[in-house]
């Protein structure tokens, strides 16, 4: 057997030590890709970790707010048994002792009319739970509004048609706590009618026809209401002359002046309509106001009597003036007028002509006669 050297020996260790020298925990280092993407899985698991942990704690913040209603309602029915209403505020409930809440809860009690709502907040929350005594649930949200009158309203929606010159009261339905003022705010009512603004009552008696627009308005503390209305006013039969059967004498007639002698009786028997009638041997006449395109029905009753030996035909004559005085227009009726002693009655109709605001009923005996007059009326619808 050969026996090494010494050198030899020593080259042997030299090489063999690196490797028994080496840390058998020696390892490679992460790259940077690697690093990064555990960052972001640590960054995403915090906050599935957050989001978990803050719905917990609403969750958990929002029960206790709906359980302390819950209390607190029990506890107000308590004293609504026992002082037969609910406390007027949140002190006097539980005999002075207040309502039950956890800590860190804030109860809002409001109450009116004999009802109540209760709202509850928490620091820890930003959402504010409510419930009321006419109700079991709880609801989001607060008490806001509560025991506040809504604005007044007009439920009228139409108001019915009128007669001219007829007395009329209707009243306009509305609501509002308190009492609301009724205003008209936009156009105008029928002439002759106004608007209670305590009661809503319109009343008087119009006395111009045709269609008026209006608004009504309802006013409290609590805001308004408006409602737009319109009442029709019917036109009736009117009639234009005075006296038209000469029952109070010759009121409201003229005598046509001349120089000749005139006679005109107001005679009390044997009239054709009412007790009176009237014989003359000239003409009369009486003026009433018109507007133009009106209607005028004419009528009445003529007798001859008797004639001077001229014309024995009665006539009846429209004339029609304009603003200034001048003669227009005539619309003229003469009828079998001449049979001696007979009434004979006449109705016709005659439009009133463009710029005219005056018709006279002139009535004429003819030429040299004598005629009576009973029963005359001048109509139209107005």
């Amino acid at each position: 057997m050969r026996v090494r050297t010494q050198e030899e020996i020593a080259k042997s260790i030299a090489i063999r030590r690196p490797r028994e020298t080496r840390s058998p925990y020696t390892s490679q280092g992460f790259t940077i890709v690697e690093l990064l993407i555990a960052v972001v899985a640590v960054a995403i698991l915090a906050s599935i970790t957050i989001v978990a942990y803050n719905g917990i704690q609403a969750g958990a913040v929002e029960a206790t707010l709906r359980s302390d209603l819950s209390q607190a309602k029990t506890q107000l029915e308590l004293d609504n048994r026992r002082n037969n209403s609910y406390p007027s505020n949140q002190s006097a409930a539980n005999d002075g002792k207040g309502l039950p809440a956890s800590p860190g809860t804030t109860f809002t009690y409001v109450r009116s009319g004999g009802e109540y709502c209760l709202s509850a907040q928490s620091p820890k929350s930003t959402t504010t739970y409510y419930l009321q005594s006419s109700s079991e649930s709880v609801q989001v949200g607060n008490c806001a509004g509560f025991g506040v009158a809504p604005p007044p309203t007009i439920t009228s929606t139409s108001l019915p048609a009128i007669n001219r010159n007829t007395p009329y009261s209707r009243t306009i339905p509305f609501t509002g706590t308190p009492s609301p003022t009724l205003t008209v705010s936009a156009g105008t009512l029928p002439t002759g009618l106004a608007l209670n603004s305590t009661t809503g009552v319109i009343s008087g008696t119009p006395t111009v026809s045709g269609s008026f627009s209006f608004t009504v308005r309802a006013q409290n503390t609590n805001g308004s209401a408006t409602r737009a209305l319109s009442i029709t006013v019917n036109k009736i039969t009117t009639e234009l002359l005075i006296n038209g059967g000469f029952e109070n004498n010759m009121t409201g007639w003229d005598e046509r002046s001349s120089t000749s002698p005139m006679t005109i009786n107001v005679i009390t028997s044997g009239a054709q309509e009412g007790s009176r009638y009237v014989q003359g041997n000239r003409d009369f006449l009486q003026a009433v106001q018109v507007s133009p395109g009106e209607i005028l029905n004419v009528k009445g009753w003529v007798r001859y009597d008797s004639d001077g030996g001229g014309v024995r035909d009665p006539i009846v004559t429209v004339v029609y003036y304009n603003a200034s005085g001048t003669a227009m227009y005539a619309s003229s009726w003469g009828y079998d007028f001449d049979t001696a002693a007979t009434w004979t009655y006449f109705n016709q109709n005659t439009t009133v002509p463009a710029s005219a605001t005056t018709a006279k009923l002139e009535v004429w005996p003819g030429l040299g006669g004598t005629a009576s007059y009973d029963g005359f009326s001048i109509t139209t619808l107005r």
